[in-house]
């Protein structure tokens, strides 16, 4: 139990017998489509900092995972592999929960069909052509020497998992899209920027956290006639109506008074961004597209 106390975020200290050369070649890999005068110079710094991790590792003891540590995890692995089951989070809080695969296949082949699904019959990671072509078509946002830093190196599938929400009945799945290192994620947090920077919302009601909910609340006069009220929206992000969201920055650029190309630039990788709404449930190696947005992915 102590083990499992320390939670899902809990790493066994291990480090590949490789790591350093695998650093310094992720680094020359990165280095690659710089100009040739910044290479050089960033280059020289890299290297200053590997020297000083290779000089750091060899005289510091790395910390050793305790014996009984992978002992204990080898032997959860096995008795989970046994009973054909798995390890996912709950929807609410930091519970582990232990659930059959066949369990959670269902539950989310169940989401899938309930929601307008479409099963795709090859890998959509090809729609890295779309974004390319969109950053060299959006000049002002990706200036030509900026580019690279929008690229993915190894771009992937966007995949699915599910938590469950074992608060409601029968425990249906929320669906989680992980959309890091796609080919869309650098691109999507620009444009993300650019919507805060150049399109305010004129009424922000956002709470960060719940010590800002606190800290609101804490400001208003308090009486017993007072009441709380939580509405629940069911499947907001798959319900945004995508071809409306594009008018509505339309509309927003131009009561801001955005610059012109600054605003085509803006609609157009706005659009792209929004098209990509796909991803990839992992246990069924099938790839799915929805009709419309799917739930958490978009980045804006």
């Amino acid at each position: 139990m102590a083990l499992l106390n320390k939670g899902l975020k809990y790493s066994l200290h291990h480090k590949d017998k490789h790591w350093l050369s695998n650093l310094a070649l992720e680094a020359e890999a990165a280095l690659t489509p710089l100009p040739l005068r910044e290479r050089e110079h960033i280059r020289h710094q890299v290297a200053q900092k590997l020297h000083k991790l290779y000089k750091h590792h060899t005289n510091t003891p790395s910390p050793k995972t305790p014996r009984d540590e992978i002992k204990i995890v080898n032997q959860i692995k096995k008795k989970l592999s046994d009973a054909k089951a798995m390890v996912t989070e709950d929807d609410k809080g930091n519970s582990m929960v232990i659930i059959y695969e066949s369990d959670h296949t269902n539950k989310v082949q169940d989401f899938i069909s309930n929601n307008n699904f479409i099963p795709v019959p090859r890998d959509v990671t090809n729609r890295l052509r779309d974004i390319k072509n969109t950053i060299n078509d959006c000049k002002v946002i990706f200036p030509k020497q900026n580019k690279w830093k929008f690229t993915s190196l190894k771009p992937t599938t966007p995949t699915l998992r599910g938590l469950i929400k074992i608060h409601k009945a029968e425990s249906p799945i929320r669906p989680v899209v992980n959309w890091m290192n796609t080919p869309e994620y650098k691109p999507a947090k620009m444009l993300v920027k650019l919507l805060q920077t150049h399109t305010p919302l004129p009424y922000n009601f956002k709470v960060t956290n719940s010590t800002h909910l606190i800290n609101d609340l804490s400001d208003i006069p308090y009486n017993h006639n007072l009441r709380l009220a939580s509405f629940h929206i069911s499947n907001m992000y798959t319900n945004i109506p995508t071809h409306e969201t594009l008018s509505v920055i339309d509309t927003d650029c131009n009561n801001n008074l955005v610059e012109e190309r600054l605003k085509r630039d803006i609609i157009n990788l706005s659009k792209t961004i929004v098209d990509q709404n796909y991803f990839q449930f992992i246990l069924q190696r099938q790839n799915l597209r929805s009709l419309v947005n799917v739930e958490g992915s978009s980045q804006i």
